[in-house]
């Protein structure tokens, strides 16, 4: 797994090993999402001016704000 996705895996609170499979089947997914919308909350208080702003989508900004900040997002950063 690449370091991000060791990172991330982590920051949803899952465990590296059940995802070194690259057939990784339905249940698999199942998995990941619910850990992910149970951790990482929508937030928009950045788009709005308000803490954290202004939005930046570059891939390496929102990697920081939600795994290195830990905070959430609103849909184009969740969803890139």
């Amino acid at each position: 797994l690449s370091p991000f996705a060791v990172k991330y895996l982590d920051r949803i609170g899952l465990e590296t090993a059940d995802f070194e499979n690259k057939a990784l089947g339905f249940e698999a997914l199942c998995k990941l999402s619910e850990a992910h919308l149970r951790t990482i909350p929508f937030e928009n208080l950045a788009q709005h001016g308000g803490f954290g702003g202004p939005v930046q989508l570059e891939l390496e900004k929102v990697k920081e704000k939600i795994l290195d900040r830990k905070r959430g997002g609103f849909c184009l950063e969740l969803n890139p």
